[in-house]
């Protein structure tokens, strides 16, 4: 009885596949995660500059339309 139960754990064991390095493994390169990360900066910067714009010369002082 216990030889047949070490058996199915050797079993599943020897089929486990092997561990591999999180390091080792091929990183996948995600554009749009990138592309999203570029735009939120640019939109961040966009909105900073307009806050700083309306504080320097007022909400429509100085300005042509």
């Amino acid at each position: 009885m216990a030889a047949t139960a070490s058996l199915g754990s050797l079993e599943r064991v020897c089929n486990h596949p092997p561990m591999v390095d999180p390091s080792e493994q091929e990183k996948k390169f995600r554009g749009w995660r990138l592309l999203g990360v570029i735009m939120s900066v640019v939109l961040l910067l966009a909105v900073i500059s307009f806050v700083v714009d309306w504080m320097v010369i007022g909400p429509l002082e100085g300005r042509m339309f």
